[in-house]
């Protein structure tokens, strides 16, 4: 005699096979917010570390005052540079120099660069700069007032806001002017 299923054994064979299917889809949405949140991470690494280049590039060029105005000037959250120009024809308040700046204004990181390049770093973001001049860490330069630039500036950047004080940095910069001698980068905090 042939038996078939019953319907007890239907409903059974359904109700697995819809917790399994339950069980896939919640992985699987699981896995695709994952990836969201690694590519959104790697994009605002990639435009942290071309704003973080741009700075050091410009670095090598900084200048103690252009005109009237500080060549650098730093708080603990942002820095302001003022560096030659490579490029002519270029319009600036200062004849042959141009400012860059880079900045937690609260919505992320921002940095503004030549001819009005800029870029965000998205999201919640954390800068902290500090300068070495004279042997000593400040949270505050102004190369204007002090007559001379610092020997070091160290830029931490974390792609959160308020990181715990001992989360390290995701990325670290420094920043070595290059008629300085090499000073220790250890930092105090």
């Amino acid at each position: 005699m042939k038996r078939g299923m019953t319907l007890i054994e239907v409903l059974i064979a359904l109700a697995l096979l819809t917790a399994v299917l339950a069980v896939a889809a919640t992985l699987l949405l699981g896995l695709a917010r994952d990836r969201t949140r690694i590519e959104e991470r790697t994009d605002s690494l990639r435009s942290l570390d071309l704003a973080l280049d741009r700075m050091d590039s410009a670095f090598a060029t900084a200048a103690v005052r252009g005109g009237h105005l500080p060549g650098l000037v730093t708080s603990e959250d942002s820095i302001r540079l003022m560096a030659a120009i490579d490029r002519p024809g270029i319009e600036t308040q200062v004849p042959g120099r141009h400012v860059l700046s880079l900045q937690d204004d609260g919505v992320g990181i921002v940095f503004k660069g030549l001819e009005g390049e800029g870029l965000t770093v998205p999201g919640s973001a954390t800068l902290r700069i500090q300068a070495r001049h004279n042997g000593a860490w400040h949270d505050k330069f102004d190369s204007g007032a002090v007559g001379a630039l610092p020997s070091l500036v160290v830029i931490d950047a974390w792609l959160m806001a308020d990181p715990p004080e001992d989360a390290p940095p995701d990325r670290r910069r420094v920043l070595m002017m290059p008629e300085a001698a090499p000073e220790d980068p250890e930092r105090s905090t």
